[in-house]
């Protein structure tokens, strides 16, 4: 039965990238009704076969982040959107909790991986045709239903796991035509990024860059040249049809960086520490920041400010557990994997200090695999010293199967 978990996963992971774009009304968005059918399957499973995986303090600090967002309805300044927060971070919570149970193996997280660079072309995809079909007033351009900027995090934190998959030879797939649409996905990605204009996301490459440098190694002379003139072709093609005005806000002159767009981000931010300041254990309430800005009604446009405001020192404290545990393993990591996934914490958050993307699926769904890889190479460590790491009871008709999701090496239940 878990077999059949992650496949839906799979499924619900391809959707997260454009999950907006498929609104069903009453409903909610694809991934959403996705991701209730994999939670609503994998809970049978659970129950079915009577076997979970041993959760670690990272999972106990999500649960009790949740915990606390859900507390804070008791005096949140408005407990409705509260309360649909704290749901959302609910569905998270479950969903990072279906990542450890399932993803076990290194072929099932690498699988996960490729699965949202797919999902991240249909996003592009989406963007093309709108800047190709849409109104030629726009400024910026985005998928269908879905943020600017969120768009715009959803493509950057695909580019280092699209050079990842292409390059590293344990991550590297058997077909030539799937690593050719790896690279291919970077210049794709970078034109959709202009699109939307969004500059956090612009910084967001800085950490990719570092990473592609580090690992050039890796490619052969040949490669290299292949690679730099797809980049030099990419952009040859990209500029002129590039509409100017993403331009003028990507590349913004020193009199805008100076201008109403910044100052009104330093406003926000200005009342964000004086809600904290008023609220500085407690919060005002998960989500409840835009009804504590009677000023500017904004949110906060920085992950720490909206966590201290809503949550408190106590929320905010559980959420940087949370972040913390999860970098901090990645350190013990074999080199280019631990280059990676700190590659992907560096564009998190660099974009979340200007964006709030603490409640976004694609920050839980990283968060999630992340753990799922300090696992795997946990194990294997465990298992070259002759030692068995043993977490988790499985049935032995599952457990053996090597082909399936499930590591080889369990109990029996």
């Amino acid at each position: 039965m878990r077999v059949i978990t992650y496949w839906l996963s799979l499924g619900m992971i391809f959707m997260i990238p454009w999950e907006s774009i498929v609104y069903i009304d009453s409903v909610g968005t694809a991934s959403r009704i996705a991701g209730l059918a994999v939670a609503g399957f994998w809970v049978l499973t659970v129950l079915v076969t009577g076997s979970f995986r041993w959760l670690r303090a990272f999972h106990v600090a999500v649960m009790l982040f949740v915990l606390w967002n859900g507390i804070s309805i008791a005096w949140s300044l408005d407990p409705e959107v509260t309360l649909r927060r704290t749901l959302t971070y609910l569905q998270l919570c479950g969903m990072v909790l279906i990542l450890w149970d399932v993803y076990t193996t290194p072929a099932s997280v690498r699988t996960a991986l490729q699965v949202y660079v797919l999902g991240a072309f249909v996003t592009i995809g989406s963007i093309l045709s709108v800047y190709l079909f849409g109104d030629e007033e726009l400024r910026r351009y985005t998928a269908t239903g879905l943020n600017h900027n969120s768009v715009a995090l959803v493509l950057v934190l695909g580019m280092p796991v699209a050079w990842y998959l292409a390059l590293f030879e344990e991550y590297r797939f058997q077909s030539y035509w799937l690593r050719l649409l790896n690279y291919a996905y970077i210049p794709g990605a970078f034109a959709g990024i202009l699109l939307t204009g969004s500059r956090a996301a612009m910084l967001g490459i800085l950490p990719l860059l570092l990473f592609v440098l580090v690992t050039l190694g890796k490619l052969k002379v040949y490669q290299r040249v292949l690679l730099l003139m797809l980049v030099t072709g990419s952009l040859i093609a990209l500029i002129p049809i590039m509409p100017e005005s993403t331009f003028d806000r990507v590349v913004a002159s020193r009199s805008e960086a100076a201008g109403s767009s910044t100052a009104n981000r330093f406003t926000i931010w200005y009342e964000g520490a004086r809600i904290f300041a008023d609220n500085p254990i407690l919060g005002v309430g998960s989500a409840a920041f835009r009804s504590a800005a009677v000023e500017t009604g904004k949110s906060a446009h920085n992950f720490a400010l909206t966590l201290l405001a809503e949550l408190g020192v106590v929320g905010f404290g559980l959420f940087m557990a949370v972040l913390g545990m999860a970098a901090y393993q990645v350190k013990s990591l074999p080199k280019p994997v631990a280059w990676f996934w700190l590659t992907v914490f560096l564009i998190w958050f660099v974009g979340a200090l200007i964006h709030s993307w603490e409640h976004m699926k694609v920050t839980w769904l990283f968060l999630g695999l992340t753990m799922c890889t300090v696992a795997i190479y946990g194990r294997r460590t465990a298992g070259a010293s002759g030692t068995e790491l043993q977490v988790v009871r499985r049935r032995p008709a599952l457990s053996a199967r090597k082909d399936l999701p499930i590591s080889p090496n369990k109990m029996s239940g």
